[in-house]
């Protein structure tokens, strides 16, 4: 009677073993579909933070020359000004008009 229920002991473990290496394959199988995606993921991160990075890139440059611009049409402001001061001054269409584009050829 003992050495049947040691028999059955050893089966019943047998079958718990079989049963705890099938999870484990199953767990690694699920870690490998799982690890892909995952792999997937950091990839489009880093390529994230590299886009992120040349887009912050791009807006620095793009505020680089809007700063010039605006240095520009002030620049242009102020002899546009100075062109009509001088317009009120000397009514001459013509000496306006050359000066006008001499210091826009200046700019």
């Amino acid at each position: 009677m003992a050495g049947k229920l040691f028999c059955q002991l050893v089966a019943a473990l047998r079958q718990a073993k079989k049963s705890v290496g099938s999870a484990v394959a199953k767990l690694r199988q699920a870690k490998k579909l799982v690890g892909l995606p995952v792999a997937r993921l950091r990839q489009a991160k880093k390529c994230y933070g590299w886009s992120l990075a040349a887009l912050h890139q791009a807006k620095k440059c793009y505020g680089w020359y809007v700063a010039k611009l605006r240095q520009v049409k002030k620049s242009c402001d102020g002899h546009v000004a100075q062109l009509r001061q001088g317009t009120k001054q000397n009514p001459d269409p013509l000496k306006t008009n050359r000066d006008l584009h001499s210091k826009m050829r200046a700019i």
